[in-house]
């Protein structure tokens, strides 16, 4: 895979979108995470490290929630070509007041990634129209950065945004590094393809 960094699938599936708010969610993030439940489809839209060009990626990925209410299990596939696919298993769990989120995530050949974000309900609408951001202290290509993903539902089409800047840079500094754009399919099927759910994806600036 073209230097795609582990990390991005702790914050894609994260999950996983913009209405004003009228005044503070009622919500913390754990229940907006069970809202996710299912099977999604879509696409990776990142920049690569060293050409500093785009690429995509097809994605699948199966959220499921334990019944804990706090946690979650992400299985996803990223189809790297016509016979290479990637497979990454996440399990997440929210703090009891929401405000953090901590993963565990997987891929073989991969040590274990094990991260923490910061997470704030920005807008609620109703289950299926909100944003989230995540934010956290890490290493983004070969320094220290601010990481934040917004994360953003409008319906059954769900949008992750990564943005990084240099720890040292100013406020305004976000780059951004990548994008997921997902659609909730109507039933699990590993073989689906985005024509099946009738929706094709917007593209990546």
């Amino acid at each position: 895979m073209k230097n795609l960094n582990p990390r991005i699938s702790a914050a894609i599936f994260t999950v996983l979108l913009p209405f004003a708010s009228r005044g503070a969610p009622v919500v913390n993030s754990a229940e907006i995470e069970a809202g996710l439940e299912g099977c999604w489809l879509g696409a990776l839209h990142y920049k690569d490290y060293q050409s500093n060009r785009m690429f995509d990626l097809p994605i699948y990925t199966q959220i499921m929630a334990i019944g804990d209410h706090r946690t979650f299990v992400r299985k996803s596939r990223f189809d790297d070509g016509p016979k290479r696919k990637v497979y990454i298993t996440t399990l997440t769990q929210f703090s009891s007041a929401g405000d953090k989120v901590f993963y565990a995530s997987s891929r073989v050949g991969n040590d274990f990634e094990i991260t923490t974000d910061d997470v704030v309900v920005e807008s609620y609408q109703d289950a299926t129209h909100w944003r989230e951001l995540y934010q956290r202290v890490d290493i983004d290509g070969d320094q220290k950065s601010n990481i934040r993903v917004q994360v953003t539902r409008d319906g059954d089409k769900l949008i992750s945004e990564k943005q990084v800047k240099g720890i040292d840079e100013p406020a305004d500094a976000f780059k951004f590094r990548n994008q997921s754009e997902l659609h909730l399919m109507p039933t699990c099927d590993e073989t689906g393809t985005l024509s099946s759910i009738g929706t094709p994806l917007g593209g990546h600036r």
